[in-house]
């Protein structure tokens, strides 16, 4: 039943754009205790780990938008690295609230009255870690607990002017490419995202990246 939920969903990419998602998502990485984001949101060549690092957008329902994560290894050797996402409001907003569920392992924001369900996975798993930080902590280094080893420092709710991010293990061949996706579904109905996002989670950990 999911998955025919799913198919069906692709029908309406053209009919119903994404147009009312406010969240704006910045990818990024930890390699070897260092971390870099994508600040332009598409593209970052990182020369000193010899790395590239790509994102692409994908409409796939009217209430779902897919993120293509991309990471070229240039090295000679396989390495292993955190894939990041951040997501966080468009414009600040006092009413925003956002909060991490461990039981349904995904991210939630709520604004004016609309519900965002956040989630991803990368080589057939899902999220590793969670947090919420206020947005003047998002790029420093205080999202890290220790950063040496990759840990996110755990919080795991906040309202505001926030943000929200997760990490994702990857590990990626020399010379080769490996990706990795996470995606926003938007609604007014918590059962309703739920039930989108198990769909799209098995659709997605079905595949092999």
């Amino acid at each position: 039943m999911e998955a025919k939920t799913y198919l069906s969903m692709e029908e309406e990419v053209v009919k119903h754009p994404f147009s009312r998602c406010q969240l704006v998502t910045t990818p990024g990485i930890w390699i070897n205790g260092r971390t870099y984001w994508v600040h332009n949101g598409h593209e970052k060549i990182v020369t000193e780990e010899s790395i590239t690092i790509q994102m692409k957008e994908h409409f796939v329902h009217s209430k779902i938008k897919l993120h293509e994560l991309s990471v070229k290894n240039h090295n000679n050797q396989p390495i292993k690295i955190k894939l990041l996402c951040m997501n966080q409001h468009q414009y600040p907003v006092q009413d925003h609230f956002t909060f991490v569920s461990p039981t349904e392992n995904v991210l939630f924001h709520l604004t004016n009255k609309t519900v965002f369900l956040v989630n991803g996975c990368c080589q057939g798993k899902e999220m590793e870690q969670m947090t919420v930080q206020p947005f003047w902590n998002a790029h420093t280094d205080q999202i890290w607990r220790n950063e040496k080893i990759g840990n996110l420092h755990y919080q795991p709710m906040a309202k505001g002017t926030v943000a929200s991010i997760f990490s994702l293990n990857m590990e990626i061949p020399a010379k080769k490419t490996a990706k990795g996706h996470s995606w926003i579904i938007y609604g007014k109905n918590k059962e309703e995202l739920s039930r989108l996002n198990k769909a799209l989670l098995k659709k997605q950990t079905s595949n092999s990246f």
